[in-house]
């Protein structure tokens, strides 16, 4: 029972799997935000003066790394442009895959530089290495922030 998505093989009994672990991560994810959000902090609350990620090193229970969910919560330091949902077009290649090439969106590691920035860091311009190359030879920055995410 092998379904193929694009260009990603998973099956049934996979995604019932992930969608189950992620399920019970979402509502641990929910609880703390809940926590924080009960703890008073300089007129607002805890939470109003966080940045909270949820990351996933996976994208499909087959364990492809596209398309992977991240989740920001939080006041974001006044940084992030909340409360909103953000696609980013899938516009380079991926640097390596099982399955053949496909098309992915910005580097996850430019969201670290987000979360840098948000935290004051501002000097920071990479995480990890600054360029990787595509399955073709050609580059894929990982400099600087994504764009969209700032408010």
């Amino acid at each position: 029972h092998i379904a193929t998505l694009g260009r990603i093989l998973t099956s049934p009994e996979a995604e019932a799997h992930m969608t189950e672990y992620n399920r019970v991560y979402a509502e641990q994810f929910a609880y703390l935000l809940d926590q924080m959000a009960s703890v008073p902090e300089a007129g607002e609350t805890l939470l109003d003066h966080s940045v909270v990620v949820w990351l996933t090193e996976l994208g499909t229970g087959t364990h492809h790394t596209y398309p992977i969910p991240n989740v920001i919560a939080g006041g974001g330091c006044g940084y992030f442009n909340t409360g909103r949902y953000v696609h980013f077009t899938e516009s380079a290649l991926t640097p390596f895959s099982w399955g053949g090439p496909f098309r992915i969106g910005p580097p996850q590691a430019r969201l670290y530089v987000d979360i840098f920035h948000a935290l004051g860091q501002t000097d920071v311009d990479y995480v990890g290495l600054p360029e990787v190359m595509d399955q073709d030879g050609n580059p894929i920055s990982m400099r600087g922030p994504l764009p969209m995410l700032r408010a």
